[in-house]
């Protein structure tokens, strides 16, 4: 896949030539905030009077996202393209919690039936994929990936299918997301905030020292040859991190999980298989207060099965 457009907006500033500056100039403390330091996108970045009717009424999530699809598309190079033909896919990690949690915190205090509904249409994960379709014009599809690790990725990848299978002739793919007072106590209470304001992503850590922040970077991407110089995409390979346990290859007997971890219940975990020492009934074979028609007796105890999963206890 090839990138024809890149759109970005970070805390710097937005476009291409800000990014440019930024890496020429340097690293740069973040702004400080309340109650920690974070990278936060200035309202200046965010003022577009080309773009502004169609985002009226759109919260900061989404008009992050579709200021950056909207540089993406509009770049110097970009082809021609029919609108039917372009989809959009907006990668997340929390998506528009700062709204969800504005809509939650209305019904607390109006109740559930004097909430605005604007409000509650925001807080739809597919929004801004929705206000990127709006702005640009686009009918092709639309989706929003959300996952806590690699939606980026994901989204890539889909891209990819999405090209291949002839559904598209070329998708905006991008990731955003939002800091809000929420975010920023989770990251003071429970992250390692970096006390000088520098992120460091390749020191590999069980807790890496962090910096929280916002913004939303796009790629118009397209098998069609590109003279935009951006380069290209040639595959997505997402791997186990250097120390990440690996999950367990075989399943473990009841009895091991038990010796694990003493304070489980008694019934064994639906990653544990029965124990050899008591094997559960042949699957073909019906008990007896099943063959004559009756429920099974209250309090009753020895094997059974549910949603594919043999277990031992008491029902």
């Amino acid at each position: 896949m090839n990138i024809h457009g890149i759109g970005v907006v970070f805390a710097r500033g937005r476009g291409v030539p800000a990014l440019e500056r930024a890496l020429a100039e340097g690293w740069q403390p973040p702004a400080a905030g309340a109650p920690r330091l974070s990278y936060a996108v200035p309202p200046e970045a965010l003022a577009d009077r080309a773009a502004a009717p169609g985002l009226r009424r759109a919260d900061r999530f989404s008009r992050l996202a579709t200021l950056a699809a909207w540089d993406a598309l509009r770049a110097d190079g970009a082809p021609e393209l029919a609108p039917a033909r372009v989809g959009a896919i907006v990668a997340t990690a929390f998506g528009p919690h700062v709204t969800t949690f504005k809509f939650l915190d209305d019904i607390l205090s109006f109740g559930d039936a004097a909430v605005s509904p604007t409000t509650f249409s925001h807080s739809v994960h597919n929004a801004a994929a929705a206000y990127i379709a709006a702005a640009l014009g686009l009918r092709g599809p639309t989706l929003t990936v959300t996952q806590f690790a690699f939606a980026f990725h994901e989204a890539l990848r889909l891209a990819a299918a999405w090209i291949g299978e002839g559904r598209c002739d070329a998708v905006l793919v991008g990731a955003a997301d939002e800091m809000g007072g929420v975010l920023a106590r989770i990251a003071a209470r429970k992250l390692r905030v970096a006390a000088d304001g520098k992120i460091r992503p390749f020191a590999f850590a069980p807790s890496p020292a962090t910096v929280p922040g916002e913004g939303a970077a796009f790629l118009l991407l397209s098998p069609a040859p590109s003279g935009a110089g951006f380069g290209r995409i040639a595959d997505v390979t997402v791997g186990a991190g250097p120390r990440e346990r690996p999950r367990p290859a075989t399943l473990r007997s009841g009895a091991e999980c038990r010796r694990a971890a003493p304070s489980v219940a008694r019934r064994p975990p639906s990653c544990c298989a029965p124990s050899a020492s008591s094997p559960p009934p042949s699957p073909t074979k019906r008990p007896a207060w099943r063959s004559a028609g009756r429920r099974r007796p209250r309090g009753s105890s020895g094997w059974f099965v549910q949603n594919g999963i043999a277990s031992r206890g008491r029902e």
